[in-house]
């Protein structure tokens, strides 16, 4: 499977660059109202229902109900790999109501995809709320119960195996990339509109494996109706104890994590977002919506949405950059795709197709 990350030049500095220029940006002094808030706020996850973001931001939203006084609902808008929903959050009025929950997806997609929105121009960071490492699973019927026997397996049957991701340019998928680069296999891509989705595939048996967030499949893991072969954290996960990360079954330099955090568009006074920052980091210091709670399966952490931004760029050197120094190939075909997959999963949102991975999910009344 040929991978759709650019060589460095052209978008992928680009968005690095974005990236870079958002951690420079200075906050605006607009002083917010005195009253805010003072209507209801939306959280909008841009996955599917029942993956890490959707799980996190409904998490959030009672304990951000109870703390800010206002009415706080969770409006799903997947498709895209995130964008569609990001857009929608891009171009919203920045008065502190609507908020963008984000995966790792928000780093690496302007370097896949065409976007309609400036990542620069258009969003400011809030807060980070968690970090966590991803698991690898394959079905039961997978004669597999370590990644040295994945891999033989897969190099065995060039072709066969294929592996589901919550989305083109997720941290599932960038893994999977990163498998196939160094071992030389064929795992093919399989992207999906979250988690949860990818999750359901792989327990039904149409995919035979998937790379995602301990959150998205822990209860089927606990039920053996998915076996889980790795962590890709620096430690093992104290969620998934039994399990052996990549690096202590001899895959070393793939680690990779999953990042939750709070977004909201650019213009938004600076005093809202430290007022929704410090909320945030009071919710998730208490001890019924801590660790393995409210950061659903991730390390919960209280940093500010200046060090969110530091983190970003991270994450994007590490997992983008990363990929280029490992010399991946990209093929427009495939990056041509994952577009027309973007355009078609917009257009269903847009016409309000139903089904679990193409309508909008949400709780609480629309609109505000």
């Amino acid at each position: 499977m040929a991978a759709t990350v650019r060589r460095v030049g052209a978008n992928a500095w680009i968005a690095l660059a974005a990236l870079l220029s958002l951690a420079a940006m200075d906050a605006r002094d607009t002083l917010a109202q005195t009253n805010y808030p003072n209507r209801q706020l939306r959280l909008v996850a841009p996955f599917a229902p029942g993956g890490p973001v959707d799980v996190g931001a409904r998490l959030l939203a009672p304990k951000l109900q109870d703390a800010l006084g206002a009415q706080v609902y969770v409006e799903n808008i997947p498709g895209g790999s995130g964008n569609i929903g990001t857009a929608a959050v891009a171009k919203a009025a920045p008065d502190g109501y609507t908020v963008l929950v984000i995966s790792s997806s928000f780093v690496v997609n302007p370097s896949m995809f065409k976007l309609t929105y400036d990542a620069e121009k258009d969003l400011a960071p809030v807060s980070l709320v968690g970090l966590g490492p991803q698991v690898i699973l394959v079905h039961p019927s997978v004669p597999a119960t370590n990644m040295k026997e994945l891999i033989a397996l897969v190099k065995a049957s060039p072709g066969k195996y294929s592996f589901g991701s919550a989305g083109t340019g997720s941290p599932g998928y960038l893994a999977g990339v990163m498998l196939n680069q160094s071992f030389g296999i064929d795992l093919q891509h399989v992207p999906f509109q979250g988690g949860a989705p990818a999750v359901t595939s792989t327990v039904g048996g149409h995919t035979p494996m998937v790379i995602t967030t301990i959150s998205s499949a822990a209860g089927h893991i606990q039920s053996g109706a998915l076996r889980a072969l790795a962590t890709t954290g620096t430690q093992r996960s104290p969620a998934l104890p039994n399990v052996p990360t990549l690096a202590e079954q001899g895959i070393r330099d793939q680690e990779s994590d999953v990042i939750l955090g709070l977004l909201v568009p650019r213009e938004t006074p600076q005093p809202i977002i430290d007022r929704l920052h410090g909320e945030i980091v009071k919710i998730v210091a208490q001890p019924e919506t801590g660790a393995g709670k409210i950061t659903v399966h991730l390390k919960q952490v209280e940093i500010s949405g200046m060090q969110l931004k530091g983190i970003l760029l991270n994450f994007a050197a590490k997992l983008v950059i990363g990929l280029l120094y490992d010399d991946v190939e990209i093929d427009q075909p495939h990056r041509q795709h994952a577009e027309t997959q973007q355009h078609a999963e917009r257009q269903q949102a847009d016409a309000g197709i139903g089904g679990e991975t193409s309508g909008h999910g949400v709780t609480g009344p629309r609109g505000g």
